[in-house]
C-alpha cells in the first residue's frame, strides 16, 4: 500500500504472535528530511489524541501551504 506523510491507515499485523494485537494504525511522519514509519496500538493513538484536547495550546497550527496541499 502506497500513503502520504501524515496519513493514518489501520493495518493487519501479519505475523501476529500469540500474545499480539491483531491490527496497528500505521502512519509515516517527517522529522527533518528523515522519514519515519510509526505502528500506534488504537489505545496508543487514543491515549494521544487525549493528551492533545487536555492541551490544546501545544498543538502547532498547519501552515497555509500545508492546508492548500493537502
Amino acid at each position: 500500500m502506497k500513503t502520504r506523510i501524515g496519513r493514518l491507515h489501520p493495518i493487519k499485523n501479519a505475523k501476529r504472535k500469540h500474545n499480539e494485537i491483531d491490527s496497528y494504525n500505521c502512519v509515516i511522519i517527517k522529522q527533518g528530511s528523515i522519514e519515519l514509519p510509526l505502528l500506534l496500538t488504537d489505545l496508543e493513538l487514543s491515549n494521544a489524541i487525549s493528551r492533545a484536547k487536555k492541551n490544546p495550546e501545544d498543538i502547532l497550527q498547519r501552515s497555509f501551504i500545508s492546508k492548500l496541499i493537502d
